[in-house]
C-alpha cells in the first residue's frame, strides 16, 4: 500500500459574507502550489471545498462565482497529470459549519442529515468517486 503524503488546501475561506462576487482564491497560486507539492514528493491535495463549488441538489449553500462541476473535473485532471490525487474535505462540524447557510442552524434536524447526505453523494460523483473524502 502507497504511503499517502498530502498537502490541506481550503479552496474557500470566507466564512461570513456569502454575498462576494469571487471566492478569495488565486489560480496561478493554486498552480504553483501543486507543482511545488508534486517536485516535493506529496501524492494527495486534500481542498477543504466548503460552499466553493456550484451544488446542484442545495445551489443556496454555493458561494457565488465558485468552481463548477467543469472546473472540478479539469483540476482534478490537472492534479493527476501531476502525480497527485484530489480528494474532497467537506466539514459538517459544528464548529465549523458557517458555510452551510441556513443548515447549520438545524443540526439533529431530517433536514440537516438530507442535506448532508444530498451533499455527500454529490462531491462523491463531481470528484470522480474518490477513495477517500474527508
Amino acid at each position: 500500500m502507497k504511503k499517502m503524503v498530502a498537502i490541506l488546501i481550503h479552496l474557500n475561506r470566507h466564512y461570513k459574507d456569502k454575498n462576494q462576487d469571487i471566492i478569495p482564491f488565486d489560480q496561478a497560486v493554486w498552480e504553483r502550489t501543486l507543482r511545488k507539492a508534486a517536485e516535493c514528493g506529496f501524492n494527495t491535495v486534500v481542498l477543504d471545498i466548503r460552499d466553493g463549488v456550484q451544488y446542484d441538489s442545495h445551489p443556496e449553500i454555493s458561494a457565488k462565482a465558485v468552481w463548477s462541476k467543469e472546473k472540478v473535473k479539469e483540476e482534478i485532471a490537472r492534479c493527476r497529470a501531476l502525480g497527485l490525487t484530489l480528494l474532497p474535505k467537506v466539514n459538517f462540524s459544528a464548529a465549523h459549519d458557517q458555510w452551510l447557510s441556513q443548515y447549520r442552524n438545524m443540526l439533529a434536524t431530517e433536514a440537516y442529515r438530507k442535506m448532508a447526505d444530498d451533499l455527500i453523494k454529490e462531491v462523491y460523483e463531481m470528484f470522480e468517486e474518490p477513495q477517500y473524502i474527508h
